[in-house]
């Protein structure tokens, strides 16, 4: 079994600012707002996204809220087709 890490790899980000617009306006804090982190798996070979994980906290409770933590675990002990069905994706489209 070849570890999901050799092909896959964890990164949290976070997302630009959504762009001011009238309907924004218009619902103010009743609109949907983007999170203010995200837990990205990318491909290390072609860098695509795998998944994308909302964070509503900042970048470093996504790392604490252990689901960056769960997901490099995972990916050390699963090999790429298991991380991916048992967080998700059961195939990954290449």
């Amino acid at each position: 079994m070849i570890p999901a890490a050799r092909t896959l790899e964890v990164l949290v980000e976070q997302p630009q600012p959504a762009k001011a617009s009238v309907v924004r306006m218009m619902f103010g804090p009743l609109g949907r707002h983007p999170p203010r982190a995200e837990v990205l798996v990318v491909d290390r070979a072609t860098r695509k996204l795998v998944m994308r994980v909302p964070v509503d906290g900042p970048a470093a409770e996504a790392e604490a809220a252990a689901i960056a933590a769960i997901f490099r675990a995972d990916l050390e002990t699963l090999d790429e087709r298991g991380f991916l069905k048992r967080h998700g994706r059961a195939h990954r489209h290449r």
